[in-house]
């Protein structure tokens, strides 16, 4: 079951209660338990396995140099090729043409076809397979917030 209660509301077709009260009680004793399972049918029935995408790379780097000091502390150039990639990220994809910095990148591209989901695109193995179905779209929003925080950031 969804946070939201999406799986209970998928039985709201049978508006009679005394149908559906035995199957949430059923559901809430099998919680307490611990021995409640996702309804393999559903599209909620497992977490999604965490795409490792061109961004979730560069933010793994990132982590890594906050941890361990980075670049400017250490001279290493493993953590110096991080720093470059982030901001080759920042100027390439999220910089506007008068320098402000773009707040966000929707996740689905543009070509998505029907019946592929935005983890399934994240999910394809190079960035090469990704732009066949074109690029997702930057929110040219830029927040002030934001931008002072990327801004700072360098």
């Amino acid at each position: 079951m969804a946070p939201d209660a999406t799986q209970v509301l998928a039985i709201r077709g049978n508006r009679l209660p005394r149908n559906f009260i035995p199957i949430l009680e059923d559901m809430v004793a099998k919680h307490e338990a611990g021995t409640l399972e996702p309804d393999p049918r559903s599209p909620y029935a497992a977490p999604p396995k965490p795409a490792e995408t061109e961004l979730s790379r560069i933010r793994d780097d990132l982590r890594t140099q906050i941890d361990r000091i980075g670049y400017q502390h250490t001279g290493d150039e493993k953590y110096l090729a991080g720093i470059q990639k982030i901001d080759r990220f920042l100027k390439n994809w999220m910089m506007a043409d008068d320098g402000t910095f773009y707040t966000n990148q929707k996740s689905e591209p543009p070509r998505l076809p029907r019946g592929m989901s935005a983890y399934e695109y994240w999910a394809l193995q190079s960035d090469r397979e990704r732009r066949q179905y074109g690029t997702p779209p930057v929110d040219h929003a830029v927040y002030t917030d934001r931008h002072g925080e990327v801004i700072s950031a360098y």
